[in-house]
């Protein structure tokens, strides 16, 4: 089963023999999971042409961070940019603080403490915020390098037909993908659909093989996202309160307030920060409200100048008075604002059974993910799909053509572990108009938070309540005793390495 690969295949490559057909691989997208896949299978050792196509421009704004866990790691590691790495994620990025709306004494921390990862490395180790638009660079540098792999921006690719046996190169039929003008994009014998959940409303590609009649919804939560450039000149009161830690958030009653820091290296002191509000008319109505047009593409949404004061004003006019000002002067401090909603797939997507075109979709286009968890799932999807094509059956040594049915059991294994994280994690914690009711009345209380209890709901509430303050205060404890010690998170120079990514390591020096 693809959730247990052995770290031996993880590596292995097979080349096709003299004179044997070249396999040719479109990958729509070039966001995470997309050039994730491109910098492997151009790292390998089977020959291979990729060609990746890309709907945006090439400087199109990356978003913030991701925190890498063990298989985005050893994705890192399988494109040959493993030694990068810490150049794109910002140092001791791998804890956080919670805190109320007033008052400066956390509620608790998280971080890994040196002993659970001197113990466990197969399942905790360093993972720092890593810089997306530093992920993206490190990967198309390295194909650049290859000169087995071209990536075209601003040529998105829009709809995919079956070219049956008999046409196609080397009469092996496969797909020709074409552009939205119904231009041809090329004849190829894989297509590989990673072009996301933010991608217009209908991608038809996707449609070709995921069945969704609901499609992309808005399901009532915003997310006002901004940015500091350097939060120590800009925010001092915000960066005391913030320490050394790579994220900082409160939580209220209606209110979720989360900064983190998302610098490529140690000299970027980039932070974001994320206000979280529900509301049942979107984008449309919390725009209407500042005085903001809505924006017709990804650029126009990030508010610079006029649009940035309103969005600010709009924010401190929204906050409850039980928050203090350092929360405020956050917010004052943005130097850029996003106004955008939480969009899912519907509950009933599936893969469509029986469909013989040469397709796969991995990332977020079959089914959304979410904040927190995307990037390494499509950074493991990218993995095993990899993994898959490397193996000596995967394409057809006369012809290239693909070997359809291992690409549909993993494809089918891919999705199940989406389903299972858009069902346990997606979920809100209550639906929108208990929410939008519970704003304002106040901070968060120890006596009072069933909204955000973590533990299973048949824990009875006074023993979930004693349970998770005793953790929190054992957390605050133990993490200033490793701070004394020079731990609380890593850095390049202290970091250890998960056990897989260290053997996949071992294994490229042979």
């Amino acid at each position: 089963m693809l959730r247990h690969l052995s770290r031996a295949t993880l590596t292995r490559g097979h080349a096709f023999a003299t004179g044997a057909a070249t396999p040719r691989i479109a990958i729509c997208g070039a966001g995470v999971s997309g050039l994730t896949l491109a910098g492997i299978l151009s790292n390998g050792t089977r020959d291979v042409q990729l060609t990746v196509f890309e709907r945006a421009r090439r400087d199109r704004d990356q978003g913030y961070g991701l925190d890498l866990d063990e298989h985005g790691q050893e994705a890192l590691v399988r494109a040959g940019v493993y030694d990068r790495y810490w150049d794109i994620s910002y140092p001791y990025s791998d804890t956080a603080v919670g805190y109320q709306f007033s008052g400066g004494e956390p509620l608790l921390n998280i971080f890994w403490p040196r002993l659970t990862m001197r113990l466990f490395p197969e399942s905790s180790a360093a993972r720092p915020e890593t810089n997306r638009g530093g992920l993206r660079d490190i990967l198309l540098d390295a194909l650049a390098a290859r000169g087995n792999t071209e990536v075209h921006y601003e040529r998105g690719a829009w709809d995919c037909r079956r070219l049956p046996r008999g046409l196609g190169r080397l009469g092996a039929g496969g797909a020709e993908l074409l552009d939205r003008e119904g231009k041809t994009l090329g004849e190829f014998d894989l297509v590989i659909d990673a072009m996301g959940l933010h991608s217009p409303l209908r991608d038809p590609v996707r449609d070709l093989r995921v069945v969704d009649s609901v499609g992309k919804h808005y399901v009532g939560e915003m997310l006002i996202h901004g940015v500091i450039n350097d939060i120590g000149k800009t925010c001092p009161s915000v960066a005391q309160r913030m320490d050394r830690f790579g994220t900082c958030f409160t939580l209220g009653r209606g209110y979720h307030v989360t900064m983190q820091r998302f610098g490529a290296g140690a000299d970027d002191k980039r932070t974001c920060l994320f206000y979280h509000i529900n509301r049942p008319d979107g984008e449309g109505g919390v725009l209407r409200e500042m005085g903001i047009d809505k924006p017709t593409s990804r650029s126009t949404g990030i508010f610079t100048g006029d649009k940035l004061r309103a969005a600010k004003e709009w924010i401190l006019q929204d906050m409850h008075e039980s928050f203090d000002e350092v929360w405020r002067d956050a917010i004052r401090g943005l130097e850029r604002v996003t106004v955008r909603g939480k969009y899912m797939h519907g509950d009933d997507t599936k893969l469509r059974e029986g469909l013989t075109l040469p397709l796969v979709c991995i990332g977020d286009a079959p089914r959304n993910c979410g904040v927190g968890g995307g990037g390494n799932l499509a950074m493991q999807d990218a993995n095993e799909l990899a993994t898959i094509l490397e193996a000596d059956d995967a394409f057809d040594e006369a012809t290239g053509a693909v070997n359809l049915p291992p690409l549909r059991a993993g494809e089918a294994i891919m999705f199940e572990r989406k389903e299972e994280f858009h069902v346990e994690r997606l979920k809100p914690p209550m639906n929108t108009r208990e929410m939008v009711e519970a704003r304002g009345r106040g901070p968060f209380d120890w006596e009072d938070f069933r909204e955000f209890n973590p533990l299973p709901s048949w824990v009875p509430f006074p023993v979930a309540r004693f349970a998770v303050k005793r953790f929190a205060a054992l957390t605050k404890a133990w993490y200033a005793w490793e701070r004394k010690r020079g731990g609380g998170g890593t850095c390049k120079g202290n970091a250890p390495i998960y056990a897989s990514v260290e053997r996949l390591l071992a294994e490229q020096k042979k």
